[in-house]
């Protein structure tokens, strides 16, 4: 009896050791306030809402590293069959999600061949969404740039900052925040990019249901109707309106 007691604590101990830890990662590459503060600020939020996570990291180098438990991707991705899908993302104004390159009105610039080797903001290198998808468009209209000619501001707000202070001729932002920001700016949308799919949040299966749960309801509950939860939502990327539980994620 005592031999079989020593072998169900073994068996515990190792278990227990052998847990991986409940991490989240937030993908990065396509904006978001990306800081120690702002992450320990989403993971004691999570925790007072009953979704114990270990720790909350963030990445911005374009690849997801699927050892952890919890992924925020700003895009659709591909992911192992181990993980679904737990929440989608609605955007600003439920706009179609794709970039537009901005400039001022004042510029009186109506296509995207007369910015050829202008100053311009884009998110950064990594970004698809913010660089690598405008970039090509820019260039399949005959607008190229110089190195010396492109800023990489790493958030949309940095970009539209340096447009209307005149600081760059021309700035790719996220359709959703153009739309709003051009009419209240006198700023002009040349061009949009082809729609991207929006991404979300993904889980590893093997995580517990419960645990799941705690963690879905916390995160669809985050909004920016209040300065509280503004804070604690700005570590995802300023065109996310707030996560939403679609009946597919759960397949």
């Amino acid at each position: 009896m005592f031999g079989k007691i020593i072998i169900v604590f073994i068996s515990l101990v190792s278990t227990f050791i052998s847990a991986k830890p409940i991490s989240m990662l937030i993908d990065s590459t396509e904006g978001g306030m990306v800081s120690e503060r702002h992450l320990s600020r989403l993971q004691n939020y999570l925790k007072t809402n009953k979704c114990q996570l270990d720790s909350v990291v963030y990445g911005n180098n374009g690849n997801i590293g699927f050892e952890h438990a919890f992924i925020f991707s700003p895009l659709e991705k591909k992911v192992p069959s181990n993980y679904r899908k737990i929440l989608s993302i609605k955007t600003l104004n439920d706009q179609p999600l794709s970039a537009s390159i901005l400039v001022r009105n004042s510029t009186g610039i109506d296509d995207l061949k007369s910015l050829n080797n202008v100053h311009i903001a884009f998110l950064s290198e990594k970004s698809k969404l913010g660089y690598k998808q405008p970039k090509t468009l820019l260039n399949s209209q005959g607008a190229r740039f110089h190195k010396d000619r492109i800023t990489f501001t790493q958030s949309n707000v940095g970009a539209v900052s340096l447009l209307m202070h005149k600081d760059v001729f021309a700035a790719v932002i996220a359709t959703p925040l153009a739309k709003k920001w051009a009419s209240m700016n006198e700023l002009k949308i040349v061009s949009q990019t082809a729609e991207i799919k929006a991404g979300g949040i993904w889980v590893d299966k093997s995580v517990d249901d419960l645990l799941i749960q705690s963690c879905q309801k916390a995160l669809k509950n985050l909004d920016r109707t209040s300065r509280k939860k503004k804070k604690t939502f700005d570590v995802f990327p300023l065109w996310i309106n707030k996560f939403e539980i679609d009946i597919r994620t759960n397949d």
